[in-house]
């Protein structure tokens, strides 16, 4: 399995997990052209397209997709704000429903964040094992067993937040807006450590202002003593899985 970065912040965000014979998108933030471009204008392979929720960095290119016949997952409240289509869209019901997307199965939870219905995804592959997908959450209020990867927003660290409150370079109500809206570097740290069948943590939409791509890398692996990347544009990453006896 293959990750592919196509845009992470909150210019847009897109993500292409790509196996052998299947190809899932993650979100649809940046324009189709780029979209295309990255499949090599083949769609073939591709099984649909996971949306955490209807803002445009995340949803740009979804109605693009859905005309072209590509599958569209979301939360009734998400298809709804967008206006996608009841019957060409597919329904993700947070905690109840496991779909078969190919050869992924996927289960939504819910998000907390300023949307109609946002939700976050836990994705199982065969050539991957079990992946949980976190993005414009302020909270994760599950504790997930035997996860192989993280695909996790650290979009702020609360140090950098409070320095740029008390030097007066950030309002304090952006400041909470932010604290209610995205999750945090301590919070997607306490989230991922502790986990014995962790391989790698691949941090996802971190603030242009708010955060530091090297001080979060390393925080996160002093803390897991595991593999950390910060998802830039272009960055592929393998996403194997390995076996435990």
């Amino acid at each position: 399995m293959r990750l592919e970065v196509l845009g992470s912040s909150s210019k847009g965000n897109c993500y292409l997990l790509k196996a052998e014979d299947d190809i899932l998108i993650l979100e649809a933030g940046v324009p189709i052209k780029e979209i295309k471009m990255a499949l090599g204008f083949d769609f073939r392979n591709v099984k649909g397209c996971l949306l955490s929720h209807e803002h445009g960095d995340h949803s740009k290119s979804a109605i693009d997709l859905h005309n072209m016949g590509i599958p569209i997952y979301a939360t009734k409240g998400t298809r709804e704000a967008i206006g996608l289509p009841h019957k060409t869209s597919c329904e993700m019901v947070p905690e109840y429903t496991t779909l078969k997307i190919g050869g992924f199965n996927v289960i939504a939870y819910n998000s907390k964040h300023d949307a109609a219905e946002p939700c976050m995804f836990l994705i199982y592959h065969p050539e991957m094992g079990s992946l949980v997908f976190a993005t414009d959450t302020y909270l994760i209020p599950y504790d997930f067993k035997g996860i192989d990867h993280y695909l996790i927003e650290a979009n702020y660290s609360l140090k950098i937040l409070n320095e740029k409150v008390c030097n007066g370079t950030l309002n304090t109500k952006l400041a909470q807006r932010i604290m209610k809206s995205h999750l945090s570097l301590e919070r997607a740290i306490q989230q991922v450590k502790g986990s014995d069948t962790l391989q790698n943590v691949i941090l996802i939409h971190l603030s242009d202002s708010n955060s530091n791509a090297e001080e979060f890398k390393a925080e996160v692996q002093k803390a897991t003593g595991k593999p950390v990347y910060i998802a830039d544009k272009g960055v592929q990453i393998n996403l194997g899985r390995q076996m435990n006896e």
